[in-house]
């Protein structure tokens, strides 16, 4: 889909990809917010 973008591939597999539905709660937020932190750090 991101080739189709025209989008390079560095950037492409350098991406990451966060979807929602119906069923994602506020919790499920809370702890995806939480375990992004915890990966920054790392940066």
């Amino acid at each position: 889909m991101l080739s189709a973008m025209n989008i390079d591939e560095h950037t492409r597999l350098e991406g990451i990809r966060i979807s929602q539905g119906w069923s994602t709660t506020t919790e499920d937020i809370d702890a995806l917010c939480g375990a992004i932190e915890d990966l920054l750090k790392f940066l």
